[in-house]
């Protein structure tokens, strides 16, 4: 269990809470829905919970890695379409690809299996932590708009996530 408590009133404002609810808490602070009045500060932490986190963290990563071979070949289903002159036709697979990708990312961050990530979670919470290029998010608006003008930058980022997404998830999400 984790410890918390406010510097202010120490004694009526100790609180002891499971690490499962503060990696919630934890994770609407870091969506931007809640905010710390006061700095925290963790008093005590259970080695068994530290285990179980690791354990938790590793399972998330685990079960996105699975998810993420379908990006894969979604990728190269949309590359060979686009190379074969299909341009039309690769849309589809590259959208599918990339919504897909960001979702396997996000899985693996915090175990949550969302379709479809607003733009700031990926903003927030994604972008940073997995080096994802700048124009992603443009992309994705764009793609979600209906708009094929980023297509190629589509293309170039998916290639790029596919290339080093088993490295990026073991080495920036696990302790």
């Amino acid at each position: 269990r984790d410890i918390a408590i406010d510097q202010k009133n120490a004694i009526d404002a100790l609180k002891v809470i499971d690490a499962e609810t503060m990696a919630t808490i934890q994770s609407l602070v870091d969506a931007g829905i809640l905010s710390f009045n006061a700095a925290k500060k963790t008093l005590h932490r259970s080695e068994l919970n530290e285990e179980q986190d690791r354990k938790r963290r590793e399972k998330w990563v685990n079960q996105a890695m699975q998810r993420f071979s379908e990006v894969e070949r979604k990728y190269q289903m949309a590359e060979l379409l686009f190379n074969g002159g299909f341009r039309q036709e690769a849309l589809e697979p590259s959208i599918q690809a990339l919504e897909l990708s960001m979702s396997c990312l996000y899985q693996s961050v915090c175990g949550k299996r969302e379709e479809l990530l607003d733009l700031s979670i990926v903003q927030e919470q994604l972008l940073t932590r997995f080096e994802l290029p700048e124009q992603i998010l443009t992309v994705l608006a764009g793609l979600r708009d209906g708009s094929d003008v980023h297509q190629n930058e589509t293309l170039k980022i998916l290639k790029e996530i596919v290339g080093r997404v088993d490295e990026a998830l073991l080495t920036r999400v696990l302790p």
